[in-house]
């Protein structure tokens, strides 16, 4: 007895190839489309941000001071532009050098002092203070690297 196999045709083998072939490119292009979508969204929500760096963060340093029994250093910042979603204060020291986020909001048109902890037996003798402030645009926190502001010299309160 003889056993005969038949194949697809060449035809069918075709149509199958190509519905295949499509598949993957449709799940490529919504998989591309997707990641586009999302660089697209940091994109803007970044260029927002440095906008308003460059354009609306005004603001000026009143007066400062540490209080070396509280461990504090004491800024008084008077906001002249739009509003300041926070602060990164960076308190240098013969020692070291500590970063540290107040969480401190000031409204435009607002005048307020911030403290910052400031720790002699960690950072040393105090050298400098530089504050950055921080704007955030499309809930994307930009920090305004171009607006800072270096206090030295800041005598005991």
């Amino acid at each position: 007895m003889i056993k005969t196999k038949k194949a697809i045709s060449p035809l069918i083998a075709t149509v199958l190839l190509i519905g295949f072939a499509i598949a993957i490119a449709i799940l490529v292009w919504f998989w591309y489309g997707n990641i586009i979508k999302e660089q697209a969204e940091k994109t803007g929500a970044s260029a927002s941000g440095k906008l308003a760096c460059a354009s609306e963060v005004k603001y000026t340093i009143k007066s400062s001071c540490y209080n070396q029994n509280e461990n504090q250093i004491l800024i008084q910042i008077e906001n002249k532009g739009t509003t300041i979603d926070d602060l990164r204060i960076s308190v240098q020291g013969s020692l070291n050098t500590k970063i540290i986020s107040t969480g401190t909001v000031i409204s435009a048109t607002e005048t307020k002092q911030v403290n910052a902890p400031y720790n002699t037996v960690e950072i040393g003798t105090l050298q400098k203070v530089t504050i950055i402030p921080v704007v955030i645009r499309d809930n994307a926190p930009t920090a305004c690297s171009d607006k800072k502001q270096e206090l030295k010299n800041i005598k005991p309160c």
